[in-house]
């Protein structure tokens, strides 16, 4: 059995036994508790993993109840970090315990998570650890100032190094990535991934371009929105985000009116028929409904 597969294996079996985990937790953990998890990830016991997975979730899903001592937690779940970027684990298990590491570090709003976050996502280290730590930096991005990320040496190298990637997986992410993140060389990093042969690193790339209030953005928006032409290319979106149809639509539907925002006066005539046409056909409830309030918005202005 390849590595792969044995990571993919010892995810499924985790997921059966965090899942009740998880709900108790979100029931019973007060910052305590999840001082407790962070206990059990640091120790280093067989119990590391599934305190990973299950603080990661409790986090995840608590958005509006934060630990008080956020900072103090990330730099301690940084040197786990670190420690396991230096002995580069090959077990699936201490693997997987890695790329948990960096999506609980996303989710701690603290600027300590910074310098583990971006020597996982730098080039050399493995391709689902450096996906998670690109993805994490993009939460991460969102929570905080975004200059302290553009001034960050080794997080300006990785998302350079990751939009240059031979894998589409983390050019998807690092065009994300920039879209959040932003900063001088972003638009012209982000412009060149719109043509890329990966349909969601191009798509992110024109989501993130119109976040970023770039009409460069327009030609792969209107793919986005064209139902016919992202059908064929199902196989080639991951199961996780991309696969369902409906999101590529909504989300160019939310990138459109994000760069209407912000070109008032930019010409947006070609997107009023393909909005129209999710406007008025049989589409999901809320592409329906976001159809609708773009389509007034295009004929208004």
């Amino acid at each position: 059995m390849s590595f792969g597969r044995l990571l993919f294996a010892t995810a499924a079996a985790l997921l059966v036994l965090c899942l009740l985990g998880t709900v108790v937790g979100l029931l019973t953990l007060a910052a305590p508790g999840v001082d407790r998890l962070v206990q059990s990830v640091e120790a280093g016991d067989p119990g590391q993993l599934p305190a990973a997975v299950r603080l990661a979730d409790v986090l995840r899903m608590s958005r509006d109840s934060r630990p008080s001592d956020e900072g103090l937690l990330a730099a301690r779940l940084a040197a786990v970090l670190r420690r396991q970027l230096d002995s580069a684990p090959r077990d699936p298990a201490q693997a997987l315990l890695t790329v948990y590491l960096c999506r609980i570090l996303g989710e701690l709003d603290a600027p300590e998570s910074l310098d583990a976050l971006a020597e996982a996502a730098a080039a050399g280290k493995p391709v689902d650890v450096r996906r998670s730590a690109v993805e994490a930096l993009a939460m991460l991005a969102s929570h905080l100032p975004v200059e302290q990320f553009r001034l960050h040496l080794g997080c300006a190298r990785a998302l350079a190094a990751g939009c240059e990637d031979p894998l589409g997986e983390i050019r998807a992410a690092t065009a994300f990535a920039l879209g959040v993140i932003g900063g001088r060389d972003a638009p012209q990093r982000l412009r060149r991934l719109l043509s890329d042969p990966v349909a969601d690193a191009r798509y992110n790339a024109a989501t993130a371009l119109a976040r970023l209030g770039d009409p460069a953005a327009t030609p792969v928006l209107l793919e986005m929105l064209d139902a016919e032409r992202i059908a064929a290319l199902v196989g080639q979106l991951p199961r996780d985000r991309g696969a369902n149809l409906d999101a590529v639509r909504l989300n160019a539907l939310r990138a459109v009116e994000q760069l209407a925002a912000a070109h008032p006066r930019l010409d947006l005539a070609a997107f009023v028929g393909p909005v129209e046409r999710l406007a008025l056909g049989q589409s999901a409830h809320a592409i329906h409904v976001k159809a609708l309030e773009l389509s007034h918005q295009l004929h208004s202005r």
